[in-house]
Order: structure tokens, then C-alpha cells, then sequence
């Protein structure tokens, strides 16, 4: 993410970064042009993008809960009358879990057929629209900044299965410290197993996730 202060200061109107505190292996640092309007929380901003050819975590930082929300108003205003929820999900949720450096946002609509009209005012605000991406009744996008990628989105029908399962995780993660600390070492191993193979972690994070919930 070097370099970009130049060329993107003026061009995108917010960026989705986060403050992060040391532990764990960590992203490299990414620099983005800087938006007069994103006011004092701009350190929170700094310090995310996904490089898709490695798995590597940040530790989770207090900013984070900033950068959902912030990320969620532009998402609703973008596209009025369409998006019923959004949630802050996945290990940048969760207090104390190490993540993937890109914040998840689980967005709902009434009916999945309203995502179709979502696509175009997201792709307006720097989101891409990758389909079902292989999981059913879902629509995902993503927003890079320099090819890495530093929010996912997952649309989905509101009250859907995809949705019920995905906050009944998350609170059971914030609720539970052991499960919490099981979750994280998990993760941990499967780092070190699958580290050029994010594909294969995300597949083996996700039997993980389904097992926990039964």
C-alpha cells in the first residue's frame, strides 16, 4: 500500500483502515492518501489491506468498532431504501482475536434480489461485486486499496440462515472467553499450516465455524 498519497488523496471519499497493537504476526503497513474529512479518527485508518497470496494477522484494536461504523453509514447512504442491517462480524468483531487485516461487514436486504440494485452504487464508492463467490444466497463484494483487499462484504437475505449463523458465531465468541481463546489458537495453527494457501485456511477456518455452532 506505498505510495498511494499521491495518486488516491483526492480520487476515493473514505478509506477503511484500523489502528493495531502488537503480538502477532502482522500485515505490512498500509499508507493511503489522506482525506481532510476523515477528521481525528484518521489513525484509525492506517493499518489494513489483505495481501491475497498469504494468510497474516493483525491483533484487534478498539478503532475497529470506529471503522465499522463508519464504513456502514457510506454503505446505507449509498444505497437508500435497499440495505435493512448491517453488522460488524468475523475476528474484527471479536475483542482480543487476532485477524485478517480487511474489516467483514454482513449487510442485509429484504430480498436477495434487491443486491442487484446495490451493485452499481457500491462499485460507485469502491466496491467489486464477485457473485456468490461459492456460497449460496450470498452476494460478496470487496474494496481493495493497490490490490489488497481491506473490506469484505457479505450481502445476504436479512433473518437468513447465513445471517442468523454469522451473528449466533460472533456472540458466542464475545460472550464465551473460552470459546474465544479455542477460536484464537485455532486460527493460530491453521496460520501456520496454510500460510501461502489462503484458500485452503479460509475452507478449514469455515469447518472450524460450522462445527462450533453444531
Amino acid at each position: 500500500m506505498q505510495g498511494l498519497q499521491d495518486s488516491i488523496g483526492d480520487q476515493w471519499p473514505l478509506f477503511i483502515c484500523w489502528d493495531v497493537r502488537s503480538n502477532y504476526s502482522m500485515e505490512r503497513t498500509v499508507t493511503i492518501g489522506i482525506d481532510p474529512h476523515l477528521g481525528p479518527g484518521l489513525e484509525a485508518w492506517k493499518s489494513l489491506g489483505i495481501d491475497m497470496s498469504l494468510v497474516e494477522f493483525i491483533p484487534w484494536s478498539p478503532d475497529l468498532a470506529t471503522c465499522f461504523d463508519d464504513e456502514a453509514g457510506r454503505i446505507t447512504a449509498a444505497c437508500p431504501g435497499l440495505i435493512v442491517g448491517v453488522e460488524h462480524v468475523g475476528s474484527t468483531s471479536i475483542e482480543k482475536l487476532p485477524s485478517r487485516p480487511a474489516i467483514d461487514l454482513l449487510v442485509g436486504v429484504e430480498h436477495l434480489r434487491d443486491a442487484s440494485g446495490c451493485i452499481e452504487p457500491l462499485k460507485v464508492i469502491g466496491y467489486r461485486c464477485h457473485g456468490e463467490d461459492g456460497i449460496a444466497g450470498r452476494r460478496y463484494f470487496t474494496r481493495s486499496i493497490d490490490r489488497r483487499c481491506v473490506v469484505k462484504l457479505h450481502m445476504v437475505q436479512f433473518e437468513s440462515e447465513f445471517w442468523n449463523n454469522s451473528l449466533k458465531f460472533r456472540d458466542l465468541l464475545r460472550a464465551d472467553a473460552s470459546s474465544r481463546q479455542e477460536y484464537s489458537e485455532a486460527k493460530q495453527e491453521l496460520q501456520v499450516r496454510f500460510s501461502g494457501e489462503p484458500s485452503a485456511y479460509e475452507l478449514a477456518r469455515l469447518e472450524y465455524e460450522h462445527a462450533a455452532l453444531g
